[in-house]
């Protein structure tokens, strides 16, 4: 995984398009991308460096990972390792 990239990416994503509710739902598919992918630590670095530069902010980060637990049982479900 390329952090830089991902970063790069996401950042101008993420200014591109400012919507709250936006920001919550890429959060949610990081952290599935993470379960699914066994790549916590990437995903968390990712997560470290949109919040450090102001990104995303904790109350998104919650309601991403709320999104995810909504989806959790369907994840596990498709990702029977993710458990």
């Amino acid at each position: 995984v390329d952090l830089d990239r991902a970063h790069q990416t996401l950042e101008a994503n993420l200014i591109e398009v400012y919507e709250p509710q936006y920001r919550s739902l890429i959060l949610m598919r990081l952290f599935q991308v993470s379960i699914e992918q066994v790549k916590p630590k990437e995903v968390a670095v990712i997560v470290k460096n949109l919040f450090e530069a102001g990104l995303v902010t904790k109350q998104h980060v919650r309601r991403g990972l709320v999104r995810l637990f909504w989806r959790l049982e369907d994840i596990l479900l498709d990702y029977p390792k993710a458990g």
